[in-house]
């Protein structure tokens, strides 16, 4: 093959002569018996094989291939294989089951990888795309995602009810495109963000749809709650949408305004609705916003010239329009909120003169000439010439008629003003086009700002007016000025905004100018390095100023003559100045600079060039080429050059690359060639040849000494260490660990780290007992690699055996630490039941001198497989516990008791009470408890009654008999055991919602009962009224819930508000009564303390449920007309005037009448307060 594709030269030519013999031998003999692939083949012969497999479908020769350790034959045949991947017949082989359990053990990592996303982009069969959904989902979620775009639409939208939060964003357009939908139910089950706008910006296609798709997707748009929640439809989709839909933009404005493009939705406006458009929304403060000076001039270029100042006169400046009927608002406000915002010591008369630039010029001139006589302010008077100026635009009679004006009676102003009246003026207007008249009475305005004399930053404007104007009439420029003029800026940031400005003729009057001046800037006898820098700066400039007037640069032969003999003087004077940004100024110049690339920009991608174009060119530049390749020192090259090595040994294999490895043999003999020419070595040789050169430098000895070994072989060791991996295929594993041994280990560990990774499970098997036997340096890498290739079973007959001969405290944390990892990667419950076994095996066995990487890991639960999570919990925190102080493992613990909440649900009781009722004297009654919310969380956390009474009996009840013999020890003045049980108390109502409703635990009536009993008869209802009195009424809301809850089925999300609104009314009645038997055993005093804890129990429950706050306190008041129950509604009701929602208004009118129309005089005291805060 390769002495066929010899007479083609270059690398396009190659691939031609290549691909007919390919379809030649495909045609002759489409049947013909394929030998196996042969590393000692070159690469086109093995690549023709596989071609002509992959075009005659020869199944088992592409699974062959698969399996190959090759990358580049792995890629071909996997590219020129797409019907194997995509037709049903063959998902038998392609199928995650068999993928993954047959092929997978024999592929490298990379070539199965590469496989499976091949997969992914091609197979779209939606079942099978389901397939593997569904067994990604069992071990990656997010890599399960990827698949999830070319599923069935069904199934897509099963995944977003159960998954919306955490599909990646970037998948949502192609879900949408499968149907509108995927949009539909994001919206409603994504919550994780306040605004939806980006859930919706992405289906912003669907408005170029003509089908029902667009009407769809305009009722998501119009059924968002709050501005903010549609994305911006910008100038196109504005566009679409007034062409196709204006009348229904029109008539729901209310819910596009905010997202329209004003300046495209201004044009589909009637010129006759204009004026009766602005009237009726600029009345509505929704749509006013559209109204605002800035953005009310796109609606007013909708109507006639001469009808626009008077409507905004009536607007805005007389208020024609103030006896308009307005919602809260006068028409005042109106135009306050429309006009210009002042800024500055601006008066308010700029509300007036502002709005005259919609006026004619005449009318403005002599409106404005007037307000100018009666200012004194000059900030003032500048904005009102400021109007003027936009008002003459570009009318040159307008211009010269304020240009005199100006030079009558203002060309004395302060300089300040005046430089920024005329600045503005160039700004505005064409100066360059003035005819003689008026170039002379603003000349005279740039002679009384001394532009000609001073060096002032802010008269650079005017500098750049008199340039283009003296250069477009062909004048002579003035030295000062040209001096001043900064061609860089202008060119970098300036030409490009000042396009509009010059037409066609003016441009090419500045480009020749440019031209010719940067051109007189270059040294014609370049002398130095100084000097050919200068020249480098200077054809830079150029080739800016014709790149940015679109020349085309071979029209200019005398700038590519000055780029060569750059080229040429950088080679015979070897200088260090880069020529690369002359090469690639613009990708259409570099064809012209082809015969000097090597020079002008030597990089990976200018060697490929010349391989496509003409390989001749690498011999011209052969002696410079080898010295940039092993340029190592030289900041500029930072690259490789491994691609184009590559495609040397694939395709010049003969020639070319047999230069370049007779090159690099030679380079040997100076050390600082070594690192590019091993690597380029590595890479050119073939598998046979790579394997006698690693050997023949293969160290015999393990340590290191200058003077045994020589130091060019040892940096050729060191080199070839480091290198080895980038052979095409990696060497056999056995050839890279002659080098993994004593100190020559940490050089060859970049090549066995990419080699483990990528080696089969299948090849890995024979070099275990190698591996596994090796010093310990290695052989931490050793088992590192097998519990990454090998499955379950094997690694629970090998390790446990391992470990116990095995007191190496560096092997024993890295046998522990990949057990843990092992664990936490697998899905199979099979496997992780037998792993866990094996890890409680090395668990028990731990020592107190263990690596501390053992016991961090012992803390670190998140990962673990929920199957065994709370299991794994107790045994490491029962072992961190153990450990002395020495170990300082306490930030350990500490970190485990802050997760405890994650796996607290199904932790063991007697191992949560050692944890609770720890150390009480001290925890419970001298401090603050700081594990009160654990304990709440653990008495509610559970599904099962008898569990929970289990709980309350082990644990809750014992720490109640403990802290009730502590009840009266004061510690600090502070009584801390009785604020502890508080807290768990507070604790267990906040958590309620979230845990026991949202999670459906058990709801713990039986617990408060008991709980509420055991208070009673051990503390004095006397001095603990409130302790006893929250526990009463929090078993009340309980209750009251409970009892809502056995009449319905079930308890399900969305359903929490609606259930506890109808616990309201019984929870209610329920606290009247308690208020009264209160009242009646005690005083009526008693009620201000029972509306404080009836208020914290709804406060700890539903704090920012304001109905059903009002629920409650309305049923209080409906079961008697006790004069107590009026006063503590009354104290109740919240306290601010700002609820917006009509129930709550109804609500609290309700109560504030009931309250009124007792008679009791403490009630109408409550009612006159009440009014006066409300009213």
């Amino acid at each position: 093959m390769a002495q066929l594709l010899g007479v083609a030269e270059t690398l396009g030519q190659k691939h031609r002569k290549y691909n007919e013999l390919v379809n030649d031998a495909i045609k002759n003999n489409p049947n013909q018996e394929i030998s196996a692939i042969n590393h000692e083949e070159s690469d086109l012969d093995n690549l023709f094989k596989i071609d002509v497999a992959c075009s005659s479908r020869n199944v088992e020769y592409v699974l062959q291939t698969l399996k190959c350790d090759d990358m580049l034959y792995v890629s071909r045949a996997i590219k020129k294989s797409t019907w194997l991947l995509t037709e049903e017949k063959y998902s038998h082989i392609i199928n995650p089951a068999y993928l993954h359990i047959q092929l997978y053990p024999q592929m490298t990592s990379k070539a199965f990888n590469k496989l499976i996303l091949h997969i992914r982009l091609n197979l779209r069969d939606e079942q099978r795309v389901e397939d593997f959904f569904n067994y990604y989902q069992q071990i990656d979620l997010i890599k399960a995602f990827n698949w999830l775009s070319h599923c069935s639409i069904p199934f897509i939208e099963k995944i977003i009810r159960n998954h919306a939060e955490d599909i990646p964003r970037r998948l949502w357009k192609r879900l949408y495109e499968k149907s509108i939908t995927c949009l539909e139910l994001l919206l409603q089950y994504d919550k994780s963000t306040y605004y939806r706008d980006h859930v919706i910006a992405p289906g912003l296609f669907f408005l170029n749809k003509h089908d029902e798709n667009y009407e769809k997707f305009l009722n998501i748009i119009e059924s968002v709650d709050k501005t903010g929640d549609a994305p911006m439809l910008g100038p196109k989709y504005t566009k679409i949408v007034m062409e196709k839909n204006p009348e229904r933009v029109k008539n729901n404005l209310e819910k596009y305004y905010y997202i329209l493009n004003i300046p495209v939705f201004a044009k589909y406006l009637k010129q006759d609705e204009v004026k009766e458009f602005v009237l009726t929304h600029i009345k509505n403060k929704e749509t006013r916003s559209l109204f605002t000076f800035k953005k009310i001039k796109y609606f007013l270029q909708q109507l006639p010239l001469e009808e626009r100042f008077d409507f905004v006169k009536k607007l805005f400046i007389e208020k024609s329009y103030a006896d308009e009927k307005l919602d809260n608002k006068t028409w005042d406000d109106i135009v306050e909120y429309c006009n210009l915002p002042l800024k500055g010591k601006l008066s308010s008369s700029k509300n007036i003169y502002s709005w005259y630039v919609y006026a004619p010029f005449n009318k403005a001139m002599a409106d404005l000439i007037q307000l100018i006589r009666k200012e004194s302010n000059p900030t003032e008077r500048l904005w009102i010439l400021r109007v003027l100026l936009t008002c003459a635009d570009k009318n040159r009679e307008n211009i010269l008629k304020l240009l005199k004006y100006y030079h009558e009676n203002h060309i004395n102003e302060a300089f300040l003003y005046k430089v920024q009246f005329v600045n503005h003026l160039i700004t505005k207007t064409d100066t360059h086009r003035y005819d003689e008249e008026a170039w002379g009475l603003l000349n005279d305005l740039f002679n009384s700002l001394e532009v000609y004399t001073r060096s002032k930053d802010s008269v650079e404007t005017c500098v750049k007016s008199i340039f283009f104007y003296n250069l477009i009439h062909d004048h002579n420029i003035p030295e000062m000025i040209e001096n001043k003029f900064d061609f860089e800026s202008y060119i970098e940031y300036e030409y490009r905004e000042s396009l509009k400005k010059f037409n066609t003729e003016e441009r090419e009057k500045i480009f020749n100018y440019l031209y010719k001046y940067y051109f007189s800037k270059i040294t014609n006898h370049v002398m130095n390095e100084d000097g050919f820098n200068n020249t480098v700066e200077g054809i830079l400039n150029i080739l800016k100023v014709m790149d940015i007037w679109h020349k085309d640069l071979k029209e200019y032969p005398l700038v590519l003559r000055k780029v060569t003999e750059l080229a040429i003087m950088k080679t015979e004077n070897s200088w260090s100045r880069d020529l690369s940004e002359i090469y690639n100024f613009r990708k259409s110049w570099r064809k012209l600079f082809f015969p000097e690339s090597i020079v002008l920009s030597f990089s990976q991608n200018t060697c490929i060039n010349a391989l496509k174009h003409n390989p001749e060119l690498l011999d011209n530049y052969w002696r410079q080429l080898n010295s940039r390749i092993n340029d190592n020192t030289k900041k500029n090259v930072k690259e490789n050059f491994d691609k184009f090595h590559s495609k040397l040994r694939i395709y010049w294999n003969r020639s070319l690359a047999e230069s370049f490895k007779a090159t690099f043999t030679r380079n040997f003999n100076q050390s600082k060639l070594h690192k590019a020419s091993v690597r380029g070595q590595c890479i050119l040789l073939s598998p046979k040849d790579m394997q006698e050169f690693i050997q023949k430098y293969a160290p015999k000895e393990t340590k290191i000494v200058s003077s045994q070994v020589q130091d060019m072989e040892l940096s050729i060791r060191k080199n070839i260490a480091t290198c080895m991996h980038r052979g095409r295929p990696h060497p056999p594993l056995e050839i890279v660990l002659l080098y993994a041994k004593g100190d020559y280990l940490k050089y060859v560990l970049p090549s066995l780290n990419a080699i483990f990774y990528n080696i089969s499970c299948n090849q890995i098997r024979k070099y275990i007992p190698k591996l596994l036997n090796s010093p310990v340096s290695l052989q931490k890498h050793g088992i590192r690699i097998v519990f990454a290739k090998l499955n379950h079973k094997e690694l629970t007959e090998m390790f446990p055996i391992i470990w116990k001969s095995n007191k190496n405290k560096s092997i024993r944390k890295t046998i522990f630490c990949e057990t843990y990892k092992s664990i936490c990667r697998q899905i199979d419950e099979t496997a992780i039941l037998k792993m866990w076994e094996m890890l409680t095996m090395f668990i028990d066995d731990l020592t107190f001198e263990e690596n501390k990487k053992i016991y961090v890991t012992l803390s670190q639960t998140e990962k673990v497989p929920l199957s065994i999570k709370p299991e794994f919990y107790m045994k490491g925190y029962e072992f961190l516990k153990k450990l002395p102080p020495k170990a300082n493992c306490g930030n350990l613990i500490k970190n485990m008791n802050k997760e405890m909440h994650k796996v607290i649900e199904f932790l063991d009781v007697d191992f949560m009470s050692a944890i609770f009722l720890e150390n009480m004297d001290k925890k419970f009654a001298k401090r603050r408890y700081d594990l009160f919310d654990k304990v709440a969380t653990y008495l509610l956390c559970t599904k099962s009654e008898s569990v929970q009474s289990e709980r309350y009996e082990k644990l809750f009840e014992p720490l109640i008999d403990r802290a009730i013999d502590m009840w009266n020890e004061e510690y600090n003045n502070t009584y801390y055991t009785r604020q502890n049980l508080f807290e768990i108390l507070t604790g267990m109502s906040t958590q309620f919602e979230g845990l026991v409703l949202q999670k459906k635990m058990v709801i713990p009536v039986a617990m408060y009962h008991a709980l509420l009993n055991k208070l009673q008869s051990s503390l004095s209802i006397k001095d603990n009224y409130v302790l006893i009195t929250y526990v009463k009424l929090s078993l009340g809301y309980i209750q009251s819930i409970y009892n809502v809850a056995k009449c319905t089925d079930s308890i399900e999300k969305e359903d929490f508000s609606n259930l506890l609104m109808k616990s309201a009314p019984s929870f209610g009645l329920l606290c009247s009564e308690y208020l009264k038997d209160d009242i009646e055993k005690h005083s009526s005093s008693v009620y201000v303390i029972f509306a404080h804890v009836l208020n914290e129990i709804i406060r700890n429950h539903k704090e920012h449920d304001i109905v059903y706050k009002m629920t409650v306190l309305k049923y209080i008041l409906e079961s008697s007309d006790l004069t107590e129950r009026y006063a503590l509604v009354a104290q109740l009701i919240p306290e601010y005037n700002f609820i917006t929602e009509d129930d709550e208004k109804v609500l609290k009118l309700e109560l504030l009448n009931k309250i009124g129309s007792c008679q009791s005089k403490e009630a109408s005291y409550w009612h006159a307060r009440m009014k006066d805060f409300y009213f």
